[in-house]
């Protein structure tokens, strides 16, 4: 049997508030603003949670990023993370095991950080104490609810798979490390390499309440993972050569002192320069296959929306004149 910590320990409802609360932003108790934070969480919820279009491009995005780290999944990695979606979705598929796994992502912070799902139950908590139990009671609100499981699904199936095979990684870079450490630098890299809503600063959390943009701390944490791309890269390769330069600062000799990192480090360069040139040759190899010019490219931009006019197409077939 588990004893909980906390029994028999109390605190006053400002502290526990403040702890329920974290980092997260207080707007305080206007009713005008809370009222405009639960309009722009049902605005948010259509583009998002109830758009089919929106969960596509999640994934999509998702396995971008895990490309751009230099992972592909393997047999143990995707049987894992399908093993924490389908418990976390479908009743009856948990046991004490799982159920232990999912507990320890949570701990280490890998998992339940979806960006635009935290941004909306933060304003659906605006106007609604407690959403969960709130949409539990309809019909319609449990199936709100499993929709809004499912994209916070979605995002973990990829984090749970980036954990895994980055612990797979450091356990042949790292073979004297012990298991509790080797999960607590996966999850480092996990948390510092996929996006977080846990992770992104305050001020882009406080322009939720904003009246244009939507989901500005996804930007944020693009930037973020961006940065931390290049500077985990660099840092492996640095630590896997050992470089031998002479007085004048020019270089002798070099020596791979670590494979195993050099090897993650180069896997990660080649995703990253993969993901940065793939959308450019997609969208000029569709041209060339369906023989459509610039010309023609640029008349169909001046037929969408002002919002779509300089976005890039990728062609699945040739233009009907």
């Amino acid at each position: 049997q588990m004893k909980n910590p906390l029994e028999h320990i109390y605190a006053s409802e400002a502290y526990a508030k403040a702890i329920k609360d974290g980092i997260d932003v207080n707007f305080g108790d206007s009713k005008l603003l809370k009222a405009w934070l639960g309009a722009k969480a049902l605005s948010q919820t259509a583009k998002t949670v109830y758009s089919p279009q929106t969960h596509g491009r999640n994934i999509m995005g998702n396995a971008f990023i895990m490309l751009a780290n230099g992972l592909l999944p393997t047999k143990q990695s995707l049987a894992k993370a399908m093993k924490v979606t389908s418990a976390k979705l479908v009743a009856g598929r948990n046991n004490k095991q799982l159920g232990e796994y999912m507990a320890r992502m949570q701990e280490l912070g890998v998992t339940d950080s979806s960006i635009p799902a935290q941004v909306i139950r933060r304003n659906l908590q605006s106007i609604l104490k407690d959403p969960d139990s709130y949409l539990e009671k309809t019909g319609i609100g449990r199936g709100a609810k499993k929709l809004q499981d499912l994209y916070q699904a979605e995002d973990d199936f990829f984090k749970v798979m980036h954990f895994e095979r980055t612990k797979e990684a450091f356990k042949k870079t790292y073979p004297s490390l012990g298991e509790e450490a080797i999960e607590r630098m996966a999850a480092q890299r996990t948390r510092d390499l996929m996006p977080n809503y846990n992770l992104v600063p305050k001020a882009f959390k406080a322009l939720r309440a904003a009246p244009v943009g939507d989901f500005l701390s996804f930007p944020a944490e693009m930037t973020r993972i961006s940065k931390n791309l290049v500077k985990y890269t660099m840092e492996d390769l640095g630590n896997a050569m050992k470089v031998v330069k002479d007085a004048d600062g020019r270089v002798i000799s070099t020596t791979v002192e670590n494979p195993e990192l050099l090897k993650s480090a180069t896997k990660r360069l080649a995703g990253m320069t993969t993901v940065g040139l793939a959308g450019n040759y997609g969208v000029n190899l569709s041209k060339e296959l369906f023989d459509i010019s610039d010309d023609e490219d640029n008349s169909l931009r001046m037929t969408a929306p002002n919002w779509e006019t300089n976005q890039e197409r990728i062609y699945l077939s040739k233009i009907n004149v």
